[in-house]
């Protein structure tokens, strides 16, 4: 068996190829209650909100020429929370509450991120071991040797002469 692959852009992807080439995949993904998607986007909003007052940013920025003021609002900087996330707000949003699920990676992203205790290691190994009992690999082979017995015959149809 090798090792689990590594994707062009070279992270770690959960596949392992096996050496008669076959890959195993294992998306995990966790369904999220509204009132915890919730929770997770807000307190990505107070460590962005943190972040950018530690940067010095004001959303309105002025400026005068003569008796003329004018306020211009302004993009705000990206924070160090945006950059390790890899996404912005906006994108957190969709993420969180239009997808059918939230890949594992990102999860784990924003629990280390955000300093949250979502999932353990020892929840998602249960229920990896729940699903995999859920295949007895024993009866299979039996069934398959079984079926390799009986070999199929061809109905002839008959014919009136």
């Amino acid at each position: 068996m090798n090792d689990l692959q590594t994707n062009r852009y070279g992270q770690v992807t959960p596949n392992l190829l096996l050496a008669n080439g076959i890959t195993i995949a294992t998306p995990i993904y966790f369904n999220l209650p509204q009132d915890v998607a919730k929770a997770i986007l807000n307190k990505f909003r107070e460590l962005k909100l943190k972040q950018l007052l530690e940067l010095g940013w004001t959303d309105i920025q002025g400026s005068s020429i003569g008796a003329l003021a004018v306020k211009t609002a302004e993009e705000p900087p990206q924070t160090q929370v945006e950059q390790e996330l890899g996404m912005n707000e906006e994108a957190l949003r969709y993420a969180l509450f239009t997808r059918a699920g939230v890949q594992e990676r990102l999860l784990l992203k924003l629990q280390k991120i955000l300093d949250l205790d979502l999932v353990k290691r020892t929840e998602i190994e249960k229920c990896y071991e729940l699903w995999i009992s859920e295949f007895v690999f024993d009866q299979v082979e039996e069934i398959n040797q079984t079926t390799r017995k009986r070999t199929p015959r061809a109905k002839v149809a008959k014919t009136a002469a």
